[in-house]
């Protein structure tokens, strides 16, 4: 305990006995007789109070001696010698505990053994507390050393966080890399299933809720809790199959995508919509992200145009170009790169600040590239193509040659992979297939090992995209009508 807490602790027990004291003494040090009438049930329960706690002059006399105790013990560690040792109290003491005697248990056990240590004049107690140390010997968690209380924990506290399941897990718990644990919840929009085929799932940054958005032009809110799911709020927008939807980081706001050259900014807040009319040669707002900072848009544009706006005015701020007609795109964490794939087998990197083409490589093993995402610690990042290949290299690396070759490939599923997705703690990455029936996978992260009992047969029909929740607690995937949510065990929050 340092200087300021003893002080602190110090004061508190004065304050107390000088307030006890003036409350319940008069100025003679005697009990004061002439109290009013309205205090008639105070001195009713005086008898309980002394039962309980005491004398009052008792009290704060033991307050007193605590106050001298504590100062001295203070006085003795500013002059050197360190610590004051300490020893635990017991809680009650029975008297039969210091009473029964080695000689009185060696007829009730019916000892057989030597009998020079039961004919020892000493405490039954004692004699047990010797052997227990013998045999067992004190545990590190009974000390009341100073390194078990600047630790918190020793290695002994560890195992027991890491072996109990229902205790919080430290932080360095690690996901299992062979088995995952998890469990198939109610659809998260069986409450309504009118979103007709699925293209975008967007999970609130803050609170437990998702959009659900398909061809129908109909985006839901619902309210995330595995067995109702309920619908909050219905958007629809006639002749506007919404094939993109994201929440702006506030989470105040969202941005739909769709085949025609309209945009719609919806304000959660407010549920007022407002539509932004695009120029037909920028193209359609298909295939967009927002940057973390929830300041910039960038939309694949026509001819290998990626057009950068302001996310919440959709005003065009400027305009990149590369090669093949772009992809998918994704921002780095600290929103000054943005990344883009291609129709061909080109990954290209544009420095937002410079405002120019900084780096380009070679995808291995692409012919078509289809889907792309940044991990957001930025180290890792995964492409998926049309011939069902899923590539994650290590970003830094990639930056640094035009051939890089990656950490890691996936060949687990034939048709063109549709969705790939990084989780918030990068130790999970997704990737689907929207060509073939339960076509999802899950890899463990550093292992870069497939999770053999995922998806476990479950019919979850044909993914066509899938989601995290912001701490990874659920998976959504998105099929032609369901939305099968699943529960991830290993991780504990929303």
């Amino acid at each position: 305990m340092s200087d300021p807490e003893l002080s602190d602790e110090q004061s508190e027990l004065n304050e107390i006995v000088t307030e006890y004291s003036n409350r319940s003494l008069s100025p003679m040090g005697t009990i004061n007789e002439k109290q009013d009438e309205s205090n008639c049930y105070e001195n009713k329960i005086t008898s309980v109070e002394k039962t309980l706690f005491g004398d009052k002059h008792t009290f704060i006399k033991t307050l007193c001696a605590a106050v001298t105790t504590l100062k001295s013990d203070q006085e003795l560690e500013l002059q050197g010698y360190g610590k004051v040792s300490k020893k635990r109290k017991p809680a009650w003491t029975d008297v039969d505990d210091e009473e029964i005697q080695l000689s009185d248990m060696r007829k009730t056990a019916k000892y057989t053994g030597s009998l020079n240590t039961l004919g020892m004049d000493k405490p039954y107690k004692e004699y047990l507390n010797n052997k227990f140390k013998h045999i067992i010997s004190q545990p590190k968690w009974a000390s009341l050393g100073d390194t078990n209380l600047k630790n918190g924990s020793d290695e002994e506290g560890e195992e027991l966080l890491r072996s109990v399941g229902f205790l919080d897990k430290s932080p360095g718990g690690s996901l299992s890399p062979n088995h995952i644990k998890f469990s198939r919840l109610k659809d998260l929009n069986r409450a309504t299933y009118g979103e007709g085929p699925i293209n975008s799932i967007a999970f609130h940054p803050s609170s437990t809720a998702a959009i659900v958005a398909g061809e129908k032009g109909i985006a839901s809110i619902y309210a995330i809790d595995g067995v109702k799911n309920d619908k909050l709020h219905n958007i629809h927008i006639p002749k506007f199959p919404i094939k993109s939807a994201k929440i702006l980081p506030c989470g105040t706001k969202a941005v739909f995508g769709s085949t025609a050259r309209y945009a719609y900014v919806y304000d959660l807040m407010t549920a007022k919509e407002h539509c932004y009319k695009l120029r037909r040669d920028r193209g359609h707002l298909i295939r967009f992200q927002i940057s973390s900072c929830g300041r910039y848009l960038a939309s694949a544009g026509l001819n290998g145009e990626i057009h950068m706006y302001e996310a919440k005015t959709m005003e065009l701020i400027r305009t990149y170009k590369q090669e093949d007609e772009a992809r998918d795109i994704s921002f780095t964490a600290d929103s000054q790169r943005l990344i883009c794939n291609s129709k061909g087998c080109n990954v290209c990197v544009f420095s937002i600040r410079q405002q120019k083409l900084e780096h380009r490589f070679i995808d291995e093993g692409c012919v078509a590239g289809n889907v792309m995402d940044l991990a957001i610690n930025q180290r890792l990042l995964a492409t998926g193509t049309m011939e069902g290949i899923v590539n994650v290299y290590d970003f830094s690396k990639a930056m640094q040659s035009s051939t890089p070759r990656p950490e890691k490939s996936f060949h687990n599923l034939t048709t063109a992979i549709s969705c790939v997705k990084f989780n918030n703690s990068v130790e999970l990455l997704a990737f689907s297939s929207s060509k073939a029936h339960n076509a999802v996978k899950l890899v463990n992260f550093p292992r870069a090992t497939v999770y053999a009992n995922f998806p476990n047969n479950g019919k979850f029909g044909k993914i066509r995209t899938l989601e995290f929740s912001p701490k990874s607690g659920y998976l959504a995937l998105g099929s032609y009508k369901e939305v099968p949510l699943l529960k991830l065990n290993h991780f504990q929050d929303y």
